[in-house]
């Protein structure tokens, strides 16, 4: 770029046609380049700077076309650039971090998500000024090329993934072997078994993931050529509009499907009205799990284990009381009454009163004496809060990870100590009204856990 002024006529055939050859003529093969920032004459004087602006982008166009990228795609790259140098009427060189600063939080503010893409594009294309042309510019304008984007503003969450490197084959298959032995302990076994097959299937196929969603059974043909093949509702080329197309199993693939629909399919639930439903109309009973006593070594000494008041106050209204721990953790400091010795919990409409025994009482004391100490000041009405909810100005209350660290510490759940602390009533008094009253409970809920407790007995059925 020794010459901007004859470099714009570069992108034209040499004769002294000139500019006015590019209105005649069949297609040069270079008019989309220009159509992207109009056609402009050569100029001298103090608009030369702002010539070999434009020159610059049109590079980076060709750049970017040459590295693959489709046409809507270049032009999105370069419409940050144009905005925040016509905002300011000075050409890129010219901007310092303080230009982009006061435009993307005063006129050019948008949501953190467009203000991200956009600080990505400029310095995008700062990267190639400096990379190409940070010499002749220096020689040429006496300005230093340096991205307005610093370490101060740089958005936190880049998204820059131009350089993708697809792992090797070894590491795909070194992945999906520890996925599928990591299956038998998940927390949900039939929904990570789901999760695992959508995954392999499609690496094996190249479908995405929002395609394979919307496979029905149906969709599955097996006769298909060699190892069978599915419908997939693809998005279509170029907005071209959707439609369907065939998508490959592979051996692989095939013997994986037919192991779910197997072994995995019919630990889901289906719709029963949905039209598609093979088993539409047919009524089958549902197996119910009953509940499960813990084994009595695993309890003893369970508050001793826990380290704090906070935790042992909070495992002990789950595992005494059988409040849920989703109650416990939205409770707000006014449900203690220390006088009374009640406890409020606010179910919907209604509230369910507590009548404290004297070990929960010891351990509220203790909780509210720290809970006071620690945080005096602290504006979060919940009865339970942590150093990073004390002083939150949403007043949130404790997330369920913070309360379930202290139930971790003795290898139990809140779910299991709740059901534990049920059932061993059931079993003692055989009444679910009883529980009912206790506890608060749904009715089919106490009649589960009675049932359960004594099977011998018959109970009405509850409708």
């Amino acid at each position: 770029m020794d010459d901007s002024r004859t470099r714009r006529l570069a992108v034209v055939p040499a004769g002294p046609a000139g500019l006015d050859s590019l209105g005649a003529g069949p297609d040069r093969g270079l008019a989309d380049v220009f159509t992207l920032q109009g056609q402009r004459s050569a100029s001298t004087g103090p608009v030369e700077e702002r010539d070999y602006f434009f020159d610059t982008l049109a590079e980076y166009q060709w750049a970017r076309d040459a590295a693959g990228l489709m046409p809507r795609t270049i032009d999105q790259l370069i419409k940050p650039v144009i905005e925040l140098c016509e905002f300011y009427d000075v050409v890129p060189w010219r901007l310092a971090p303080k230009h982009l600063d006061q435009y993307f939080a005063g006129a050019g503010k948008r949501a953190r998500s467009t203000v991200r893409a956009k600080i990505n594009k400029i310095d995008g294309y700062f990267a190639f000024l400096e990379q190409r042309y940070a010499g002749e510019i220096a020689r040429r304008f006496g300005a230093a090329v340096e991205s307005p984007v610093d370490p101060f503003n740089r958005p936190r969450h880049r998204g820059d993934f131009g350089l993708r490197i697809p792992p090797s084959q070894r590491a795909m298959k070194e992945l999906f072997a520890a996925w599928r032995d990591a299956l038998p302990s998940a927390r949900k076994e039939a929904v990570a078994c789901r999760d695992y097959v959508m995954g392999k299937i499609a690496y094996l196929s190249g479908v995405r993931a929002a395609e394979l969603c919307a496979v029905a059974i149906a969709d599955v043909h097996w006769e298909a050529g060699l190892w069978g093949r599915f419908l997939v509702q693809g998005k279509g080329a170029r907005g071209s509009g959707p439609r369907q197309r065939e998508a490959f199993l592979f051996e692989e693939g095939r013997a994986l499907l037919w192991w779910y629909l197997e072994e995995v399919r019919g630990l889901f639930q289906d719709d029963p009205e949905h039209p598609l439903d093979p088993m539409a109309g047919l009524s089958l009973s549902t197996p119910v799990r009953l509940p499960t006593p813990l084994p009595s070594d695993r309890q003893q000494g369970a508050l001793h284990q826990i380290q704090g008041a906070r935790g042992r106050f909070a495992v002990a209204l789950v595992a005494v009381h059988a409040i849920k721990a989703s109650e416990v953790r939205r409770l707000p400091l006014a449900a203690v009454d220390l006088v009374r010795g009640t406890l409020t919990v606010r179910r919907g409409n209604h509230t369910h009163t507590v009548y404290l025994d004297p070990l929960i009482m010891g351990l509220a004391a203790d909780w509210l004496n720290e809970r006071r100490r620690t945080w005096p000041m602290a504006p979060n009405p919940h009865l339970f809060i942590t150093s990073q909810t004390a002083h939150h100005p949403a007043l949130i209350p404790v997330s369920y990870l913070g309360l379930r660290a202290a139930f971790d510490q003795i290898v139990l759940t809140p779910r299991q100590l709740w059901s534990d602390r049920v059932l061993d009533e059931a079993r003692v008094s055989g009444d679910p009204v009883h529980l009912i009253r206790l506890f608060g409970i749904h009715p089919s809920t106490a009649m589960k856990y009675v049932a359960a407790a004594h099977p011998d007995k018959a109970f009405p059925k509850i409708r």
